[in-house]
């Protein structure tokens, strides 16, 4: 698998490079969309609150489990994006405080009511309350 890491994480370049390369993780796993799962193991840097490598360890395991939908691929770009993972991507987009390693769980936690990326984080225990909690700590800090 090959490893893709943004140079400028909060960069003009961010959410790109991100998109780019959480569809690079998922065609790499065999994966038929890029859920919010994709963008959180695509994430460079830390999240705020959760220990390093924990994150991608509670994604993966809950990407093993998942239920792929089978569906004709659509034009454009593939793997499409889930629909959740395009509110978020929506929701990255406009301007937001903070680095993009806290916003991007806590725009999964808002957009996504069930899926990959919100319950790996719920299985880290980070809730939306807690996102805004850390958001705001990494902010001031």
């Amino acid at each position: 698998m090959t490893e893709h890491t943004p140079d400028a994480p909060d960069g003009p370049y961010a959410l790109d490079d991100l998109l780019d390369a959480a569809r690079a993780g998922a065609v790499a796993r065999g994966h038929n969309e890029v859920t919010t799962g994709h963008l959180l193991l695509a994430l460079p840097g830390r999240v705020p609150g959760v220990e390093p490598g924990a994150l991608a360890e509670a994604v993966e395991q809950v990407l093993a489990s998942h239920t792929w939908s089978r569906f004709p691929v659509p034009a454009g770009e593939f793997p499409p994006l889930s629909r959740y993972a395009g509110d978020v991507l929506t929701r990255l987009a406009g301007d937001g405080p903070g680095p993009l390693a806290a916003r991007l769980p806590l725009a999964v936690l808002e957009c996504e009511p069930t899926g990959p990326g919100r319950l790996a984080l719920h299985a880290l225990g980070l809730t939306t309350r807690r996102a805004h909690r850390e958001l705001l700590s990494a902010a001031a800090g």
